[in-house]
């Protein structure tokens, strides 16, 4: 939409020196017509009055032709003035229009830029995030099985006591032996029963 803008305002610039330039024609125009009626007329009453002569009219002859020729030379100059004018400006106007679509290029490049970056950050996070739960998860069921692993080893430790006890103070008759093997038995019991809790 800005580049339009800019182009119908290239061309309503253009219209409008077209415009001066045929109004200004048409008025030199004019005016040459003026002149040249003005100097028919003073031909004509110089030669009604005779006051004239071949010499005088060659004079004025090449002053006229001289005068036309230097009007012909100032018309073509501003002419070409004025269409080396048009052109810079149509240059000057293409630039601005290059330099705003440069613009605009490097504006949406940048956004892209920034848009990929940010989803690069967060997929970083993210997986961060991520490596950082798991690392806890490991670590939580490391210590899980650290602690039935030493819960087996106290459990054990505490039958091994109890057994022993047990066995040193019933002795070694058959009244003790019966005793150790109750107290096997029932420490035997209760280690099944704690796993099977477990």
């Amino acid at each position: 939409a800005k580049e339009k803008v800019e182009q119908d305002e290239i061309m309503k610039h253009a219209q409008a020196l077209a415009k001066r330039e045929a109004d200004r024609i048409a008025a030199e125009e004019e005016k040459k017509r003026r002149q040249a009626e003005n100097f028919r007329r003073i031909v004509a009453a110089t030669e009604r009055q005779r006051a004239s002569d071949e010499e005088m009219q060659n004079l004025r002859d090449m002053l006229w032709e001289e005068e036309m020729e230097a009007a012909r030379m100032k018309q073509d100059a501003q002419r070409e003035a004025r269409r080396l004018e048009l052109k810079r400006q149509m240059a000057e106007a293409n630039q601005r229009q290059l330099a705003a679509k440069k613009e605009r290029e490097l504006a949406e490049k940048a956004a892209e830029q920034d848009l990929v970056e940010a989803m690069q950050r967060k997929f970083a996070l993210d997986q961060a995030k991520e490596q950082e739960e798991e690392a806890k998860r490991l670590a939580q069921k490391e210590q899980y099985l650290d602690a039935i692993q030493k819960q087996k080893i106290q459990r054990q430790k505490l039958y091994e006591e109890a057994k022993n006890a047990e066995l040193d103070e019933a002795g070694h008759d058959q009244a003790a032996e019966e005793y150790r093997q109750r107290v096997v038995a029932e420490a035997r019991r209760r280690l099944i029963e704690q796993h099977a809790k477990d």
